[in-house]
């Protein structure tokens, strides 16, 4: 019937706006959580801070997060997930394989230029036990790995790079980016990406990259 459906519609609605409005307070809980790490430290992290720095009941958080971990684990989450999702769109298209490359290099350094304070926090955070999932970063790091791998193994096939062991390519590659970030991290270095960039494209293709021009010639 037409009321059926009406009400069918309104409770989809209403479940619609909770959920929005839980993600709105879950974003909300996550950036005063940062802010008070940051001011304190992973260590001096309480819930107490962190719902006064959010404006919101201690118990309020409880509704969210059911305690520190949790909470850590969803600002890993807040960084990882758009990455790797950009990760996999760049793998999945159609670019020529270097292209592909260098937009995952791209989006290595961006991000990590972009939320360089909270990476560090990750990683102390993992490296104390503060996060639910401890082994997340080294998962992700081998997810990247295989997909580099992957292309590399195409730039392979299409004579685009010398034929050399992929997984070593890919270490190299991805070896590459993370010292970057780390060196940038470690040193406060404010170098901008597209600096960085250029010189990892530059060094990568001019050691593997193959003389297609030299070989036509020769025939």
């Amino acid at each position: 019937s037409l009321k059926n459906t009406q009400d069918c519609f309104m409770a989809r609605l209403s479940n619609d706006q909770k959920a929005l409005l839980d993600e709105m307070m879950q974003k909300k809980i996550c950036t005063a959580a940062t802010e008070v790490i940051l001011e304190y430290g992973l260590q001096k992290i309480t819930m107490s801070k962190v719902a006064k720095a959010a404006g919101i009941a201690k118990g309020t958080i409880y509704n969210y997060f059911k305690d520190k971990k949790e909470l850590m684990q969803v600002i890993a989450d807040s960084i990882f997930k758009p990455l790797e999702k950009r990760i996999r769109e760049i793998a999945a298209s159609t670019c020529d394989p270097l292209t592909r490359l260098r937009k995952i290099a791209e989006a290595l350094l961006e991000t990590f230029s972009k939320h360089r304070k909270i990476f560090a926090l990750i990683h102390e955070a993992n490296m104390i036990g503060m996060l639910e999932r401890k082994s997340q970063p080294f998962e992700k790091r081998k997810m990247i790995l295989e997909i580099i791998r992957e292309i590399c193994k195409d730039a392979i096939g299409k004579n685009i790079i010398r034929p050399e062991n992929p997984e070593t390519i890919a270490e190299v590659f991805l070896g590459m980016i993370m010292s970057v970030n780390v060196s940038k991290m470690t040193t406060n270095t404010q170098r901008p990406v597209s600096a960085d960039l250029e010189t990892i494209m530059c060094i990568f293709t001019q050691g593997l990259q193959t003389n297609q021009n030299e070989e036509i010639t020769n025939e």
